[in-house]
């Protein structure tokens, strides 16, 4: 897929958009890709609304993407995703996210949410953050 972005001529931001929004997967997936490789300051601002996207494989690649650009502004979506996302690994790629972007903050955000129905999944994502960084040597300021 990245030889279809890099193929492709540079695209506007109205044509991003559109691509975003299109009906056709790959379309939308090639778009998603263009937007990580431009990676500029819009690009988030492309691709956070579509973290509710009613696709969830859609909401799994702009969390990754997110995560790619390690999306400060997204880490309260992404943790949110990463606790109540509707199935599992879109839940296992928003907690990879929340990792790359900012793990201390992520698991203490995540284990607040740690609480009754949400128990099992918060628990879940916050083992993934914290197995990303090795020595988590911020794990006992939480």
């Amino acid at each position: 897929m990245v030889l279809l972005v890099a193929a492709q001529p540079a695209q506007s931001p109205a044509q991003l958009v559109a691509a975003l929004r299109a009906k056709d997967i790959d379309q939308r997936f090639a778009a998603i890709e263009a937007v990580v490789a431009k990676a500029d300051a819009g690009s988030e601002r492309l691709l956070q609304p579509l973290l509710r996207d009613k696709d969830w494989e859609i909401q799994e690649r702009i969390a990754q993407a997110l995560g790619q650009l390690q999306s400060a502004s997204s880490l309260t979506k992404l943790v949110d995703l990463a606790v109540d996302g509707d199935c599992i690994r879109l839940r296992r790629t928003a907690a990879l996210a929340v990792a790359k972007i900012d793990p201390a903050e992520g698991a203490a955000r995540i284990f607040k949410k740690a609480k009754k129905k949400r128990l099992v999944a918060a628990l879940e994502a916050l083992a993934l953050v914290l197995r990303s960084k090795p020595a988590f040597e911020d794990a006992d300021k939480l």
